[in-house]
């Protein structure tokens, strides 16, 4: 009879893991990919925050405008789904397996599929982008630029597709593939949140998607309506409301999960005779998740747009209170995290760099979302400001810095290599100190009354500098952690290879012997 060890499948390697679609190795391209798209993001931001302190001769012309314009989209269309969500996604698909005790994903192969469609599709919006599209002209388009703008519109929804596609994977695999007897709140609370995050992602991103199959079909068809004519504005105005709360928040929900996985201790009962759970368990078990539920279900964002119902749509109670409410379960992860962290017995050292990345993101999120409840307050005049992209800012940069949590905290399992401590926390300072700069920059910004979509305006110089500096430290993390990236991936090549070499000659060595 075959034993255990003659049946069990080694795990495939090399070329093979990526055909076969083993999470060990599609995780490791979704993070390295994200990356360093993530550092030719952070370049485009500093360009764009730098045309901004131009507050005399920027703009007379139709091609500045346009330019600027350009660059201000493309940064939030690539910092959202060319970095933060493939970044988060692949970090889900390579521990999730892990962390629930399952062998694989769910679907291996469509994870595989998955990744590629999204490389293909963001490679199209990348090179439709530099051709002259984009989403959208300020001011006057000519016939290339249209049919290059309807090119980024299908790229962008390929990019979407391979996704959701990716979501649904992670989220099959925590439901389906835990072991008999792990319930959903003992996945852990990265899994949890995932599962919750794939949720938000089906009922939001299908909406989003909508939006580009309406401006596309408009912009194709021969007397365009309103929303899908290029050069006026109309076609981003009808895609914003993904860039803005709640919606944006959707992106927050993994970051929060990795937080509080890295932070909050396997605590033991304070009595090991005593049959009643240690509070930090139950906080870990039970308050995580909860408030990591409740956030999600006020995250939900398809319902937000405001292009069809008009500007009066963010004075009513349901958004003014989902912008307001939403910063209280934020407290309360904030709470739960913090108190268990300080009263448990760490995993990690209060001054790794996941610690420090992962008590970052959660503090900025806390900022953020305070932001945000001002920004729905109607008497401070916040809407349409750059109140906006504080809150983008704020909540992107929250995960990018619990993403560099992750994978400095499991580099080992994710890379076969570990990465270099004071590097990652460099990084994550950086990348802290770059998300209040924007927050505070953008947020005074929109108090002085500039608007989102205008590059320049007068009175904020120092805001604005403020602004590129924090631009500036956003682009020096990013270089960081690419660096570290690329670094460790090689490293984890050569290990895996000097180990296969290793049992190729023990191999050898063995057969000689029997010979």
């Amino acid at each position: 009879m075959p034993t255990t060890e003659d049946t069990a499948q080694p795990s495939p390697t090399g070329l093979k893991s990526v055909i076969a679609g083993d999470h060990t190795t599609i995780g490791p391209l979704f993070i390295i990919a994200s990356v360093i798209f993530g550092a030719a993001a952070a370049v485009v931001g500093v360009i764009s925050a730098a045309e901004r302190l131009d507050h005399t001769s920027f703009g007379d012309d139709l091609n500045a405008l346009n330019d600027w314009f350009w660059s201000w989209s493309l940064y939030r269309i690539g910092i959202i789904f060319l970095v933060v969500m493939p970044l988060l996604l692949g970090i889900a698909m390579t521990l999730t397996p892990r962390l629930i005790g399952a062998s694989r994903l769910a679907f291996p192969r469509a994870a595989l599929g998955a990744f590629w469609a999204w490389l293909f599709g963001a490679v199209i919006v990348i090179v439709a982008s530099l051709s002259g599209g984009g989403w959208d002209k300020l001011n006057g388009v000519t016939a290339n630029e249209n049919d290059a703008i309807a090119l980024t519109l299908l790229g962008t929804g390929m990019v979407i597709f391979a996704l959701l596609t990716g979501a649904i994977v992670v989220a099959t695999t925590v439901i389906a593939h835990r072991p008999t007897g792990v319930s959903l709140l003992d996945a852990g609370p990265l899994a949890w949140s995932m599962m919750v995050t794939a949720a938000v992602w089906m009922f939001t991103l299908p909406v989003f998607v909508a939006n580009l199959v309406i401006v596309y079909a408009d912009m194709r068809g021969r007397a365009p309506i309103s929303y899908g004519t290029a050069g006026n504005g109309d076609i981003w105005r009808q895609l914003d409301w993904i860039f803005e709360a709640p919606a944006i928040y959707g992106l927050a929900i993994p970051a929060l999960g990795i937080a509080a996985q890295i932070l909050i201790p396997a605590a033991k009962a304070a009595d090991n005779n005593s049959a009643t759970a240690h509070p930090i368990e139950i906080a870990k078990r039970i308050g995580v998740p909860v408030a990591i539920g409740l956030f999600a279900t006020l995250a939900f964002g398809g319902w937000s747009q405001d292009f069809f119902a008009g500007a009066e749509h963010r004075t009513q109670l349901l958004y003014v209170f989902d912008g307001i409410v939403i910063a209280v379960p934020m407290l309360a992860i904030f709470g739960l995290v913090t108190l268990c962290a300080l009263a448990g017995r760490l995993n990690v050292s209060m001054f790794s760099t996941s610690a420090i990345a992962a008590a970052a993101a959660v503090k900025i999120l806390v900022l953020t979302t305070i932001a945000g409840a001002l920004r729905v307050i109607e008497p401070l005049e916040l809407f349409d400001t750059r109140a906006d992209t504080a809150i983008f800012s704020g909540v992107a940069l929250a995960a990018i810095v619990a993403g560099i949590a992750a994978i400095w905290h499991w580099t080992p399992e994710t890379f076969c290599s570990r990465a270099p401590q004071p590097v990652g926390a460099a990084a994550a300072v950086f990348m802290g100190s770059s998300a209040v700069l924007l927050i505070v920059a953008h947020m005074g910004a929109g108090f002085d009354g500039a608007v989102n979509m205008i590059a320049a305006g007068d009175g904020i110089d120092a805001l604005d500098r403020a602004a590129l500096a924090g631009s500036l430290l956003f682009a020096a993390a990013m270089a960081l952690v690419l660096l570290s990236t690329l670094a460790v991936t090689v490293n984890g090549i050569r290990s895996s290879t000097a180990t296969n070499n290793e049992g190729m000659s023990n191999d050898d060595a063995t057969v000689g012997a029997s010979a």
